[in-house]
C-alpha cells in the first residue's frame, strides 16, 4: 500500500512540475521524506524518490568561481546542457567516476554542455589533488552552497545532476555508477542536445 501510495504522489507531482519554482516543487517532493530520518531503513530509497520527482523543475539559480577565478552564473547557461558534480576528494566512489565523467567532457564540451564539479574541500586540498589525478571539469573549491542551500541536497556523495537546455532539471541522483558512469550519462547528455 505504501509503495501505492508514493507512485501516485510522484504523478501527481509530476503533472504540476512545470507549474513550479524549484523551492515549492522541493517542498511537495519533499513529503515523501516526511517523518523519516536519516538512519530509517526506508531514508535512502525515498530520498531517490524525491529526487526523481524534482526531475522537471527549474533548476534553483546559482552562481560559483571556479579555482582559476572564473565567475559561472546559472543565467548565463541557459540554452546549454549543464552536468553538475558534487564531490569531495577522500570520497572512494567519487574517484572511481572520474574518468569517466573525464571521457563525457572529451565527448561532448564541442556540443554545447558544460561541466562543473563542485566540492567542499578548500581549494590548497582540491588543488594537490589535482596534482595526481586530472579532472577536465570547471572546478569550484571551497564551497558547499549550491549543493546545500540552493538545490538543497542530501549530504551524500558524489551527487550529479542534469540540466536541460531550458534550465529544467532532467536527472538528478546520489550515488556513483563507477566504470559504466561514461555509458550512463551519455545516453542522459545525447537525448538532451
Amino acid at each position: 500500500m505504501k509503495q501505492i501510495t508514493v507512485l501516485i504522489i510522484l504523478i501527481l507531482f509530476s503533472f504540476s512540475t512545470y507549474a513550479q519554482t524549484y523551492q515549492e516543487q522541493f517542498d511537495k517532493c519533499s513529503i515523501l521524506l516526511k517523518g523519516l530520518t536519516t538512519v530509517d531503513s526506508t531514508y535512502l530509497a525515498r530520498a531517490h524518490e524525491r529526487d526523481s520527482c524534482l526531475v522537471g523543475s527549474i533548476a534553483p539559480e546559482f552562481h560559483v568561481t571556479t579555482m582559476d577565478g572564473q565567475r559561472i552564473d546559472f543565467s548565463d547557461l541557459k540554452g546549454k546542457v549543464i552536468v553538475l558534480n558534487f564531490w569531495f576528494t577522500r570520497c572512494q566512489p567519487c574517484i572511481e567516476e572520474i574518468p569517466g565523467l573525464n571521457k563525457l567532457v572529451d565527448t561532448f564540451s564541442k556540443s554545447g554542455v558544460s561541466f562543473i564539479s563542485i566540492t567542499y574541500d578548500e581549494t590548497k586540498v582540491v588543488q594537490q589533488f589535482l596534482r595526481n589525478h586530472t579532472f577536465k571539469f570547471q572546478n569550484v573549491a571551497d564551497d558547499d552552497s549550491v549543493r546545500s542551500d540552493d538545490f538543497k541536497l542530501l549530504g551524500a556523495w558524489p551527487y550529479n545532476i542534469i540540466i536541460d537546455r531550458k534550465g529544467r532539471i532532467s536527472y538528478m541522483q546520489f550515488g556513483s555508477w563507477g566504470q559504466k558512469t561514461f555509458d550512463f550519462y551519455s545516453d542522459k547528455i545525447r537525448k538532451l542536445l
